[in-house]
């Protein structure tokens, strides 16, 4: 095993991968949960002490003021795109704009994002050491394709907080292109269609003799956190009072029915939605559908569309050119999200073990390409 560790920060959760052989191994338990995923949540008690992980996402739910999550969306925001990202997405916690740059208030003090950030990549990065015994200087970071110089700039400054000494960044649909790549060595194109908490990324592939070249790329900033925020805001109207939308606490309910209720329409056809709060005097029991799911979430779905037409564009291709297309990132679970894939490029998406891991796990074949330890597959523009 290298001193190497591979992170997909992601806008919910992030993962870490390690080499200790010839595959990558996707390190679970990191934390205090037995899971692949660990929060990208930051918060406080009232003592001002930090919390990270599943302890901060449980003190997320109890008091949403004092957590900080979605960071990752504010590596990518100005200053004067804060406003209408703060309207758009969901940040529950004090942010305002300071010399063009987001600054959160919390925990008795104000933090740059690129602080949040190396906390929490601290936090991960002490509970891989634990975990493997091993000390780590280099970390792997995936990115956004949505991401500028200055975004991944800070990112960089996140990872030197963390204690790594040495970053290397790679693009998540690259990692994804990678990943792919190790498991179906064929030579030929593909398309990457990744779709995350926080962003989308598509882009198409070319394998020749494992050397992965990019074709063409687009992202946005859509993920399966705006899903969950404007199924909230369907509940919050469904209340029927305006006034409610001020209430923290009530809207973070709201919004974790919205992620519940998500995940369970993946799998089966409704699900029940229920809010009972004697203090605010609230009794509310919906049942939910995945066709009321789909009329609130397609417009952001139809934004993927766009982008993959796109591409498909830039590169002067046709979807049917295409043979096969992976979806990648939490979100590709959702069956809405995969019947779209079909309609738009015309086949069924390739079906990947775990779609939350392929980003993670090649990143770590990048590392150890980097390293001189694997000749292929390698990426040809990064």
């Amino acid at each position: 095993m290298t001193d190497t560790l591979a992170i997909d920060f992601g806008t919910a959760a992030a993962l870490a991968a390690v080499m200790p052989d010839s595959k990558p191994q996707v390190l679970s338990g990191l934390g205090t949960a037995d899971s692949f995923l660990f929060p990208t949540v930051m918060a406080f008690e009232d003592d001002h002490s930090p919390l990270f992980g599943w302890e901060a996402l449980k003190r997320r739910t109890a008091a949403p003021l004092t957590a900080v999550a979605s960071v990752k969306r504010l590596l990518a925001t100005g200053g004067a795109e804060l406003a209408a990202a703060a309207e758009e997405h969901y940040f529950p916690y004090a942010v305002h704009a300071e010399k063009g740059m987001p600054i959160i208030s919390a925990g008795g003090r104000s933090w740059k994002p690129a602080e949040i950030a190396g906390r929490i990549l601290e936090a991960i990065k002490n509970s891989a050491e634990k975990k493997t015994g091993k000390s780590f200087t280099r970390v792997i970071l995936t990115q956004s394709a949505c991401f500028d110089e200055a975004a991944s700039a800070e990112l960089r400054e996140a990872a030197g907080l963390a204690g790594f000494k040495q970053c290397e960044l790679i693009l998540e649909s690259s990692a994804v292109a990678l990943a792919w790549a190790a498991e179906r060595p064929e030579d030929g194109m593909f398309g990457v269609y990744n779709l995350g908490a926080g962003f989308f990324e598509a882009a198409l592939f070319e394998n020749k003799n494992g050397v992965i070249r990019c074709l063409a790329r687009d992202c946005a900033q859509i993920g399966g956190e705006d899903f969950s925020w404007q199924t909230a805001r369907f509940f919050l109207d469904d209340l029927g009072n305006p006034a409610l939308a001020q209430d923290p606490v009530l809207v973070q309910r709201l919004y974790e029915e919205a992620e519940r209720a998500k995940c369970a329409l993946s799998h089966r056809g409704s699900c029940d939605i229920r809010i009972e709060d004697a203090v605010r005097k609230i009794d509310y029991l919906k049942a939910f559908s995945r066709y009321e799911l789909g009329t609130v979430v397609n417009p952001l779905v139809d934004q993927t569309r766009e982008a993959v037409e796109n591409l498909l564009s830039s590169a002067k291709l046709k979807a049917e050119d295409i043979k096969v297309w992976l979806p990648a990132g939490g979100s590709t679970r959702m069956p809405i999200v995969r019947e779209a894939l079909r309609l738009m490029t015309g086949k069924r998406p390739e079906e990947a073990a775990n779609p939350d891991h392929l980003a993670v796990t090649g990143a770590c074949i990048h590392g150890a390409a980097l390293e001189s330890k694997q000749k292929t597959p390698r990426l040809a523009d990064e």
